[in-house]
């Protein structure tokens, strides 16, 4: 899994530009089988093995999929569409439009559909998640586990435009840091009492 090793605080322009250049990605067949693991189990099973399937637990399943950090693929859920799973963003070049939470590019779709997933299939928050985190996947195979990472998922692996991509980076990185905050509240919180045969018990 990863998470997040780079210092939180610094996305220089000459050390985003420093890390290795792109190598191949693999094939799509090896880079789409975590989302067609996904959509074959279906969400019904996944609800089946899990007691409550949140929205949380979409990204865990992504994330887990693609050994990458649930918080880092929320941040960037955040940044793309403040977690609208019915966002539409403006045209792109080429006519190409982003779509859902995680802002897929529609210029995907011709891979996508060759193992059944759809346009309308990236208005489903999970299966757009999922997506989301293939595509981050790919990133880091040319660029390894580094921040220049994200900067693809922003702008595409041969984008030149830095600077964009550093501002989209350091944004993330400030939202990174915010569900971290969260998580670290959240678990300094005082367990919950529970009345179990009238006496209360910490769950």
């Amino acid at each position: 899994m990863m998470h997040v090793g780079l210092n939180m605080n610094q996305c220089a322009i000459q050390d985003y530009l420093g890390t290795a250049a792109p190598k191949s990605s693999g094939s799509d067949a090896l880079l789409l089988a975590g989302v067609k693991w996904f959509l074959k189990l279906g969400l019904g099973a996944l609800m089946a093995q899990m007691p409550s399937l949140g929205q949380a637990s979409c990204w865990e399943q992504a994330a887990q999929r693609y050994r990458l950090d649930p918080l880092l693929l929320q941040a960037i859920g955040w940044q793309e569409s403040r977690g609208w799973s019915h966002a539409i963003g403006p045209k792109l070049a080429g006519g190409h439009r982003a779509l859902g939470v995680m802002q897929i590019n529609t210029v995907h779709l011709t891979r996508l559909r060759q193992h059944g997933i759809d346009e309308k299939d990236l208005f489903e928050p999970c299966t757009n998640q999922m997506v989301g985190a293939w595509v981050l996947a790919d990133c880091m195979r040319q660029f390894g586990e580094t921040w220049r990472s994200v900067g693809c998922y922003y702008a595409g692996p041969h984008s030149t435009r830095f600077e964009r991509q550093v501002a989209y980076v350091q944004d993330v990185q400030r939202h990174y840091q915010g569900y971290l905050r969260q998580r670290k509240d959240l678990a300094a919180q005082p367990a919950r009492p529970t009345t179990v045969g009238g006496q209360h018990r910490a769950m």
